[in-house]
């Protein structure tokens, strides 16, 4: 029993070593992932407001500590994009983030065919436009969870 119990303990921690979600969810700077909601799907879900949501690594931004995320969002009744910088580290198998400037946050974790889902933290998301702010929240509406396709890098902004 203790030489099983050793082997286990052995075993942990090349089991954390080998779950780095920062590596794999974004093994490059053009690692990109977006969604865009057809007119059908908003349709049958008229209190989403975000018609298009892409995130992606901005390589200037990222450090050993933190790996920095760009995000840009249009809504279904604007051709405006708004966009944000999130600085996101490891949590287990996913990724917690925060936006910049008292944007709020979110967490990113891997799905099992290849998409990410990023949900909002309770504080919701607040991204910068030319024609103003975008504010989604975090507790209601139908922008909270949002299951986001790789895409190739060119595919995003």
């Amino acid at each position: 029993m203790r030489r099983l119990m050793f082997l286990l303990a052995m075993a942990l921690p090349v089991a954390a070593m080998a779950q780095d979600p920062r590596r794999d969810m974004f093994p490059s700077d053009g690692a990109c992932y977006l969604r865009f909601y057809r007119a059908d799907h908003l349709a049958r879900h008229p209190d989403q407001r975000v018609k298009q949501f892409a995130i992606g690594p901005d390589a200037g931004q990222t450090t050993v500590a933190s790996l920095a995320l760009r995000l840009q969002v249009q809504t279904r009744d604007s051709s405006d994009f708004y966009t944000g910088l999130a600085y996101c580290h490891g949590t287990g198998a996913g990724l917690s983030c925060q936006v910049e400037g008292d944007g709020g946050g979110f967490t990113l974790q891997p799905r099992d065919d290849g998409a990410v889902q990023l949900a909002l933290t309770s504080a919701g998301l607040v991204l910068e436009g030319a024609s103003g702010f975008l504010d989604l929240s975090g507790t209601k509406g139908d922008d909270r969870i949002f299951r986001l396709p790789p895409v190739p890098a060119d595919s995003c902004p």
